[in-house]
């Protein structure tokens, strides 16, 4: 059960040690991804009937100027190594590569991709695509222009719930272990924080909720696989 107060606390730790980028709301043009779980290509890869699509995408988003964040989850490391995912997806990681090239990829990890907290690994898997790249927990970015002022968040979004935060080595555990192979057989989605629609709503209005009681603060996360602009759902905690 997703915990408000938890969330909050996260989110309001995050927003003070993010890093923080200036946005010029005139001119400035990004285009957000999350939740790809790149795997290996099999059963359990959710990414892989995606694949044509999002080189599309970013063949588009590339041409026209647009950098490019990616906000966690990006990877699937709970199901599969990072050699074999990196080994995987070489292609679209160097197509990524171009928008670093124009220094514009901003890469933030999420629980599936936590790997890319630890430097070590991403000198050994990251570097040879993108030289000296930083990853983050989250961005802020600052807007200041036209008389108006405000700030956004970008944060995968799991930080304070129980499974994929607080718990996420058990929960791990079990994906690799458990859940990976009924997935891959029975080509199930791994849907997170939880499988009930329920569930997800309430994690999603905790985040909202967060935002809507600071002054010209927006959110933009991932993680609960669903679409939402400010809050369409009226559900009590």
């Amino acid at each position: 059960m997703p915990d408000i107060n938890n969330i909050h606390r996260s989110l309001s730790r995050l927003k003070v040690s993010a890093k923080k980028l200036s946005l010029n709301t005139s001119k400035d043009k990004w285009i957000i991804f999350s939740d790809h779980h790149r795997g290996v290509g099999d059963g359990a890869d959710d990414f892989a009937i995606c694949k044509t699509i999002y080189v599309n995408a970013l063949d588009y988003y590339l041409e026209n100027n647009y950098g490019l964040i990616l906000l966690g989850d990006v990877e699937e490391f709970w199901e599969n190594t990072l050699k074999s995912v990196i080994s995987k997806y070489r292609d679209v990681l160097e197509l990524e590569k171009q928008f670093y090239l124009k220094d514009k990829l901003i890469k933030i990890w999420g629980n599936h991709d936590d790997a890319w907290n630890h430097i070590d690994k991403v000198k050994t898997h990251l570097f040879p695509f993108f030289i000296d790249i930083a990853t983050y927990e989250a961005v802020n970015f600052e807007w200041n222009n036209r008389n108006t002022n405000g700030s956004i968040l970008l944060v995968h979004g799991h930080q304070g719930s129980g499974a994929s935060d607080k718990f996420a080595s058990i929960s791990r555990w079990f994906v690799r272990v458990i859940w990976r192979n009924f997935q891959r057989i029975f080509k199930f989605s791994l849907s997170t924080p939880a499988v009930t629609k329920e569930l997800k709503d309430k994690h999603d209005i905790a985040m909202h909720t967060w935002a809507k009681g600071l002054d010209k603060q927006l959110v933009v996360c991932g993680h609960t696989h669903q679409p939402l602009f400010m809050s369409k759902n009226h559900l009590i905690f």
